[in-house]
């Protein structure tokens, strides 16, 4: 179970391929089978993660959320991380995704 991952590919339409990315597959339990750089926040989303990608080199990601007065998800910043030689971390936004909820 903790080795379930998907593979989500973007491609052009001569098969080359644009971005991947890789994940769990369970989201409700991916906290239990963090490996080290996973990390998650209070309300068990991953806020830290590695993608590996096809070329066997990784990418290092961050993820901010925004939550509502009822605990939902309204907004979720995903952030591309390249550390630098001297340790310290340079964060440029990968993606944006905003939800709107009806009550």
């Amino acid at each position: 179970y903790e080795k379930n991952e998907y593979v989500a590919s973007v491609l052009t339409n001569d098969d080359k391929v644009l971005s991947s990315d890789t994940n769990k597959i369970s989201y409700k339990n991916a906290y239990k089978f963090q490996n080290q750089k996973d990390k998650f926040n209070e309300h068990g989303d991953e806020v830290k993660w590695a993608s590996k990608n096809f070329n066997g080199t990784e990418t290092n990601f961050e993820e901010e959320y925004t939550y509502d007065e009822f605990g939902n998800c309204t907004e979720n910043k995903i952030f591309k991380v390249r550390y630098k030689t001297n340790g310290k971390s340079k964060r440029e936004i990968d993606r944006i995704f905003k939800k709107k909820y009806t009550y």
